[in-house]
């Protein structure tokens, strides 16, 4: 009996030194593939963004914590820069005089990735949350695809606050769909020469081998925080209108009311999404 039991035990041994030496090969390649194919570069648009910058980077870092984040930044005159180095990342900046100008921000958005010749690049405002992980990306690579298909949903908080500190951001769970923020934001430059993103980054004309994943996944818009938040930001917005481009941005120059009544419908409208 004790030999038989004894048996049992080498056998039971043996079993789970195997499992801890597959599981350990599977995550070195894991770990292959991504340094090989799948590196992530993060691109971030910013003007003035203190508040929710270092949220945005918690999310990319917490689904994608490999990636390289860089701050492409119109001259922020706030704390978002300090902040974007403390926080690892890199800093690129470009001047537009102190005003929103739509058409260098789409040259930069369909240029400033093209040192990157091989892994997966997000090209994203500073509001828009990529939902997407490492082990996604190798899947999507393996399966061939190389532009991710994308659904955008307008997040809706409750914050009163500016500096939005009575909500925790990462656990918003209702909003609304936004075809507007349904974006090819997420792309593989190995196999895409050219995005050929249109002002707003909203539609592209892709240049390369086409393939969109047949997975979808979710781009959160973290813009509809708060009414206050939403109020505050469209007013800072419409002071650096550029005035010479009166078709952009149009939806900077609802009144308040406007803005309050877009709000409260979407948060009726809202749907539950789990995180």
């Amino acid at each position: 009996m004790n030999t038989y039991f004894l048996i049992l035990l080498i056998l039971l041994l043996s079993f789970l030194v195997l499992t801890l030496n597959v599981d350990t090969n599977r995550e070195k390649m894991t770990v292959k593939l991504l340094d090989e194919n799948n590196s992530v570069n993060i691109y971030i648009f910013c003007f003035n963004e203190e508040v929710l910058l270092p949220h945005t980077i918690e999310h990319y870092k917490k689904y994608l914590p490999n990636s390289n984040i860089t701050i492409v930044d119109n001259m922020s005159n706030d704390n978002s820069i300090n902040i974007a180095k403390k926080l690892g990342c890199n800093i690129i900046q470009f001047n537009t005089g102190d005003q929103m100008n739509n058409y260098v921000k789409q040259k930069y958005a369909n240029n400033v990735w093209k040192k990157n010749k091989k892994g997966w690049v997000i090209v994203a405002d500073m509001d828009e949350w990529l939902c997407v992980n490492e082990k996604d990306l190798i899947n999507e690579n393996y399966k061939g695809s190389t532009i991710l298909k994308v659904k955008g949903v307008n997040m809706i908080g409750e914050s009163i606050l500016l500096n939005l500190k009575d909500i925790d951001l990462h656990k918003i769970n209702y909003g609304i769909d936004n075809k507007h923020e349904s974006k090819s934001m997420c792309f593989n430059v190995k196999y895409i020469k050219d995005m050929n993103y249109d002002v707003g980054q909203h539609n592209c004309n892709p240049n390369g081998i086409i393939k969109y994943s047949n997975k979808i996944y979710l781009n959160k818009h973290m813009e509809y925080l708060g009414l206050n938040w939403i109020l505050n930001k469209r007013k800072n917005r419409l002071l650096r209108r550029n005035k010479n481009h009166i078709n952009l941005s149009s939806h900077y120059i609802k009144s308040s009311d406007e803005v309050k009544k877009e709000y409260i419908n979407s948060f009726k409208n809202s749907y539950f999404i789990e995180n």
